[in-house]
C-alpha cells in the first residue's frame, strides 16, 4: 500500500489480500487468462510479504481473507490532502492483491465502512476501481451511487485479455454510471477489437440493459492500458496487437496508455546464431509463437518479428519509439 510502482498510478490501496480466480474451459489450465499465473496469488503465498503475520492462505472460495485495521484504511485521507495541498488529482488503484467486487459477504462491511464514503471524502483522488467482476461492481455501491451515478473520481474498469471476454465484460461495464470507464488488457494475449458501440457515439440500446440500473447518455471507454506478460512463465506478446488497440484508440479519441513489453521484447540486430531465448511471431494476428535458442538468418525469420526475453527492466515500455501516457482529462 502507498506509493505505487505501477506506471498508470500513484497510489496503491488494497481492502484485503486474496481472490478467487474465474473459471475459463477454453483458457489455460481452465482458467481467465488474466487469472492464470497471477502474480498477486503468488505474492500472498510468499512469507516474505506477510512480515511477522502467520501465513495463511487467500486464495479460493472456502479460504479468508486477509483484512488490515484502521489505520490502513484510513491511510488515502492522509494522500488526499497531499494531493489538495500540491493542487494535484493523483490516482489510487484499488486493488492490486485481489477484486473489490467479488461480493463475498465477508467483505461487505470494508466496502461499506471503508471504501464508499472514503471515495467520498477524497475529491483529489481518482479511484480506480478494477476488476473482473463488472456484473457485480454496481449491485454493490450504495443506493445513492446507483441512483445518482458514481463520484466522479471513482472510475469503473474492468480487465479483458481476450476478444472473449472484452465481449462479456464490457458491455457490463457500461452500464455503470459513472464519468469515466477504463480497460486493462494486461496481459494482452490476444488481438482485440474494440466494438464501435464502446469507443463512438452514444451507448447502443441493442445491448440489453439491467433492470433497475441508471445509464449515463454517453457510457463510452475513456481509457485503455494495454502490457506484455511478466514473469517466469511469461509468453511473447505479437507487436500488432499493442498496435492495434493504440490505432483504435486514436482514432476515436480514446486515451491510450502503454505499461510495458513484460519479459520479451522485439529483438535488435544481432548476428545469425547468436545465443539466446528468441521467439518467432508471424506477422498475422493469431499464429502461435516458435521459441529459438538461437538469433535466427534472415530467411528463417522472413514473415515474421523476432522476439527476445530480456526482462521486463531492460524490456522497457516504449512501443514505436516512445512512451504512451495518455490520461483521460477529468
Amino acid at each position: 500500500m502507498g506509493i505505487s510502482s505501477i506506471e498508470w498510478t500513484y497510489y496503491t490501496l488494497n481492502l484485503w489480500w486474496g481472490c478467487q480466480e474465474i473459471f475459463d474451459l477454453d483458457g489455460p489450465d481452465g482458467q481467465d487468462p488474466a487469472c492464470h499465473d497471477c502474480y498477486a496469488r503468488v505474492r500472498a503465498a510468499n512469507p516474505y510479504w506477510w512480515g511477522k503475520q502467520t501465513l495463511f492462505p487467500v486464495w479460493g472460495n472456502d479460504v479468508g481473507r486477509r483484512f488490515f485495521n484502521e489505520e490502513h484504511y484510513l491511510e488515502p485521507l492522509k494522500w488526499n490532502r497531499a494531493a489538495e495541498r500540491d493542487k494535484v488529482a493523483r490516482r489510487v488503484f484499488c486493488m492490486s492483491m485481489g477484486d473489490w467486487a467479488e461480493g463475498r459477504p465477508d467483505q461487505k462491511p470494508i466496502l461499506d465502512r471503508w471504501l464508499y464514503p472514503i471515495v467520498e471524502q477524497t475529491p483529489w483522488l481518482i479511484w480506480l476501481l478494477l476488476t473482473k467482476r463488472p456484473q457485480l461492481a454496481n449491485s454493490l455501491v450504495p443506493e445513492h451511487w446507483r441512483r445518482d451515478g458514481w463520484p466522479v473520481n471513482a472510475w469503473p474498469g474492468t480487465t479483458a485479455v481476450t476478444q472473449k471476454w472484452a465481449d462479456i465484460r464490457i458491455p457490463h461495464l457500461l452500464r455503470i454510471p459513472a464519468s469515466h470507464h477504463f480497460i486493462s488488457a494486461e496481459p494482452l494475449t490476444e488481438d482485440i477489437t474494440l466494438r464501435t458501440e464502446w469507443i463512438s457515439g452514444p451507448f447502443r440500446g441493442d445491448i440489453p440493459r439491467v433492470a433497475g440500473e441508471a445509464c449515463l447518455p454517453r457510457n463510452l471507454i475513456d481509457w485503455v492500458i494495454v502490457g506484455g506478460q511478466s514473469g517466469k512463465d511469461a509468453v511473447p506478446m505479437n507487436p500488432a496487437w499493442p498496435r492495434s488497440l493504440r490505432d483504435q484508440c486514436a482514432a476515436a479519441g480514446v486515451s491510450f496508455h502503454y505499461k510495458q513489453w513484460g519479459e520479451w521484447a522485439p529483438a535488435g540486430a544481432k548476428r545469425p546464431g547468436t545465443p539466446g531465448r528468441f521467439a518467432l511471431i508471424p506477422t498475422g494476428f493469431d499464429e502461435p509463437s516458435i521459441e529459438l535458442t538461437e538469433f535466427p538468418t534472415s530467411s528463417t525469420a522472413s514473415g515474421s518479428v523476432v522476439m527476445e526475453r530480456v526482462g521486463k527492466k531492460a524490456a522497457g515500455r516504449l512501443l514505436d519509439g516512445r512512451e504512451w501516457n495518455e490520461v483521460p482529462p477529468l
